[in-house]
């Protein structure tokens, strides 16, 4: 399964930076289970060993879900927004 989000530009950074493709199982479980928009206070628990991929598996979705809220809210400042998320 693939591990590529919909967002263009991380999954350029997927494929072309760290030669990250396709999910682990793992994280085709997660990815699928972590919704990017519109229900952005959801949580997540994962349980796997150690170098399954459970980092990627929390962090894609909520990469692709940060871009998407840019796009939507260009008036978003890094500086001013607060904390977006916490892994």
């Amino acid at each position: 399964a693939s591990l590529l989000p919909d967002d263009p530009q991380l999954a350029s950074i997927l494929i072309d930076t760290l030669k990250l493709p396709t999910a682990t199982p793992i994280q085709q479980a997660a990815i699928s289970m972590i919704p990017v928009y519109p229900n952005p206070s959801h949580d997540a628990i994962i349980k796997a060993r150690t170098g399954s991929g459970k980092t990627l598996a929390f962090l894609v979705p909520l990469l692709a879900r940060l871009q998407a809220e840019k796009r939507r809210r260009p008036e978003l400042d890094r500086a001013t927004a607060g904390t977006r998320v916490l892994v």
